[in-house]
């Protein structure tokens, strides 16, 4: 579909090629860098590509060429510095070309290419681009193909790059290039996606909710290209050279003990566990990490490098909810340098409190949902014992009010007026926390400073991992949040 309104906007004069040169130009001096490209390949011939330059008597590599160096700068960013790297499959990743193309995602989407250890940019040009392969996680040939019916498939981003009447198109189901040009920050002269992906990559015009929804495609490789862009865009600008891993699913149970061999672990506690490009551990269920490194596909799972590195001899990857004794017991149990992974924000509040108590610089907590590389001689995935189930509290029991404090989460917190027993506990002078995980901490001083805690439901697992079991109670049933 084409929007008229726009393409007269962009057909107007308001709107040139920035330097003016013709898109048949272009076009035609880009076909000639790319046959002396794929005759000197894999190496490359840079004076060759200069001279074709001067034949077309161009200043600077057609947009097209995706490379942002200048031809007369003579700095490591300038376009001979680029180009004498562009053969080397190490520096040529090292490079930033262009906004609009992205070795790391190349690298993702196809795997081949990343094993044989080829320069990403220099395959685009010679085999990538004719064979449909994308350059950046927001250009899809395909999607793009449909509204420039007119190009071939194995065209459209040379033809979109280089015509300004084609910029008001999106260039994949993940970007509103068209809003961005008729009610964004558009400059009216620079390519609206490559604006997008420099300034605007956290705006409302990349669309990463769709994203997120769209991952868990049937298609194994368009999964992968989709989880790939939603990884390098919530991450940016951090994720521009950072690699994006591929993690094989585990097979069979987690195994509870660690084999003593050194190797590099990339953890995100509370997520995800792997290392040698197969997932060791993960927690089912939840589809992206907190910190956004880490998605699930469907038959596997994509990381983008984040975070720090750190070694140590121990490493403890908790996979489940536990007591406050069971931690103290992990804590205790360890001689030599160690970190803890948590399962979740509670248990690492939790295990910093017991690390307070104990004299034990050799531990250190891992942050929850943060993704750490660790290199360890051991790795253990503890999947801690189902904790006992809390008693239920008995409304004949004749605690001093003062003595009890009752947790609920927003959810509920209204209703504690409306419950007449409630309502009596708290006239008396028992304590009322408000608790999610945000927050848990503020409470800490009434939460373990009570005898009595009364807790619905829904919070048992936040609680009871912060204050000892025999101070838990269960709301009945029939109060607020206990439904079962």
């Amino acid at each position: 579909m084409r929007v008229h309104i726009a393409k007269a906007v962009l057909s107007s004069g308001t709107v040139s090629i920035h330097p003016p040169v013709s898109e048949d130009l272009q076009l035609e001096c880009l076909r000639r860098l790319r046959e002396r490209l794929r005759a000197s390949y894999p190496g490359i011939n840079v004076p060759e590509l200069f001279h074709v330059l001067k034949e077309f008597k161009l200043k600077e590599f057609p947009d097209a060429f995706l490379m942002t160096g200048g031809v007369r700068d003579r700095s490591p960013d300038g376009a001979r510095a680029m180009l004498s790297r562009a053969a080397d499959g190490v520096k040529s990743r090292e490079i930033r070309w262009h906004p609009l193309f992205s070795a790391e995602y190349y690298d993702a989407v196809n795997p081949d290419i990343a094993a044989a250890g080829v320069s990403p940019w220099l395959h685009y040009h010679v085999h990538g681009r004719a064979e449909g392969r994308s350059p950046h996680p927001l250009i899809d040939s395909e999607f793009l193909a449909v509204s420039v019916s007119e190009v071939l498939r194995s065209e459209v981003i040379d033809r979109y790059l280089t015509s300004p009447r084609l910029w008001v198109f999106d260039t994949s189901p993940y970007v509103d290039c068209q809003k961005f040009v008729l009610s964004g920050n558009w400059d009216g002269v620079s390519n609206p996606l490559t604006q997008i992906v420099t300034h605007y990559l956290d705006s409302q015009w990349v669309r990463k909710r769709l994203m997120l929804v769209d991952s868990p495609s049937p298609s194994a490789a368009r999964a992968r290209m989709i989880g790939s862009t939603v990884l390098l865009t919530r991450n940016h600008p951090g994720s521009q050279f950072a690699p994006i891993s591929i993690w094989a699913p585990r097979s069979g149970a987690i195994q509870p003990s660690g084999e003593k061999t050194a190797a590099e672990y990339t953890v995100v506690p509370g997520f995800f566990l792997g290392s040698r490009g197969k997932e060791v551990a993960s927690h089912d269920g939840v589809r992206i990490s907190p910190d956004s490194t880490v998605i699930r596909l469907v038959t596997e799972f994509l990381s983008v490098g984040s975070g720090r590195s750190v070694s140590s001899e121990n490493l403890v990857y908790l996979t489940g909810p536990c007591v406050r004794g069971y931690l103290s017991e992990i804590v205790d149990s360890m001689d030599g340098p160690t970190f803890i992974s948590p399962d979740s924000a509670a248990q690492a509040l939790a295990l910093a409190q017991v690390l307070e108590t104990r004299d034990a610089p050799h531990i250190e907590v891992l942050p929850y949902g943060v993704q750490v590389k660790v290199r360890s001689m051991r790795a253990v995935v503890e999947s801690p014992p189902a904790p006992s189930p809390l008693p239920v509290w008995s409304w004949s029991r004749s605690e001093r009010s003062g003595d009890i404090a009752i947790v609920l989460s927003q959810q509920h917190s209204r209703r504690a007026s409306a419950d007449d027993r409630l309502s009596c506990l708290l006239s008396e002078g028992a304590s009322l926390c408000i608790v999610d995980e945000t927050n848990v901490s503020t409470w800490l001083p009434i939460l373990q400073n009570r005898p009595f805690i009364l807790v619905e439901r829904a919070l048992v697992e936040l609680i009871e991992c912060i204050v000892e079991d025999a101070a838990l109670f269960v709301l009945p049933s029939s109060e607020v949040g206990n439904q079962s």
